[in-house]
């Protein structure tokens, strides 16, 4: 929440670095089941490591469709710093093979970012990246995005996290391709339209209230969770979602109302319902 930090004026909208910004895992793109995949950068990383001229080899290899979006990001940001902010982040150690190497070459290199950024750093840029993994998506990464006082250019692919049906391009985020092939494109669109840009973060941030309240958070669950395993397990059994989470106040009543259209004859111990 903006309320909780030190300054306001540097989240305003105005004063936001006017960057895209992105941190993640050197992770492959999909599975090897799906047609997109593309794996992680080490072979990539090698092959530019052992040119003679970085520059013009990350330069081929951000024209490449032989690489993933993830990849794509950070070299671009090594080669135009003034407009992209993308570092790969080891989030948690591997123990992967050739994760020394891959460690060396990220160094040398200059593609691995030291630190993580929190929410608070991550909030003072204007253009916000989200890329997916293996899965396709980042559900966890998504929504404080969106969240965010800046815009989010979002990673559209052949997944899809279940909130992504209520999102829609050019009114809650700015769309990119698969590839990442159009990043520096939309960019140059949300620079050019400052105005429309600012009105997609608002529309973001509105969305993200609305969806964070708790009533509409059982919503989601019961209709992408519940039902269809109430129809494919349940065989079409499931307790309707005003029973099942019903108001307080309105079950209350209820209940009055329930013990009040029943009185018990002490006298027979019969309990009769009252008309």
């Amino acid at each position: 929440s903006i309320d909780a930090v030190d300054d306001e004026r540097e989240y305003a909208w105005d004063n936001l670095i006017p960057r895209v910004v992105w941190r993640g895992s050197d992770y492959v793109f999909l599975s090897k089941n799906y047609e997109g995949f593309k794996g992680n950068a080490l072979e990539a990383l090698r092959d530019i490591a052992a040119s003679s001229n970085t520059t013009r080899a990350m330069e081929s290899y951000v024209k490449s469709p032989d690489i993933g979006p993830r990849l794509r990001a950070v070299l671009m940001s090594k080669l135009k710093p003034s407009k992209f902010d993308a570092r790969f982040f080891n989030w948690g150690g591997t123990s992967a093979p050739n994760a020394e190497e891959r460690s060396a070459l990220g160094k040398h290199l200059g593609v691995d970012a030291d630190k993580h950024l929190g929410e608070v750093e991550f909030g003072k840029y204007k253009y916000h990246l989200d890329l997916g993994g293996g899965g396709g998506t980042t559900w966890s990464g998504g929504i404080p995005k969106l969240s965010m006082p800046g815009v989010l250019f979002h990673h559209e692919t052949i997944m899809k996290d279940s909130y992504f049906d209520s999102l829609l391009p050019w009114v809650h985020y700015v769309p990119i391709r698969e590839d990442a092939s159009d990043l520096e494109e939309k960019l140059a669109w949300a620079e050019r339209h400052p105005h429309q840009t600012r009105q997609i973060s608002l529309n973001a941030d509105a969305w993200v209230r609305d969806f964070r309240r708790a009533k509409n958070l059982l919503r989601h669950n019961y209709e992408k969770l519940a039902k269809p395993l109430g129809e494919r397990v349940l065989k079409g059994y499931l307790i309707p979602f005003e029973r099942a989470h019903a108001d307080p106040k309105t079950a209350r009543v209820r209940e009055r109302a329930a013990l009040a259209s029943v009185r018990v004859d002490t006298s027979t111990s019969t309990t009769i319902t009252t008309p």
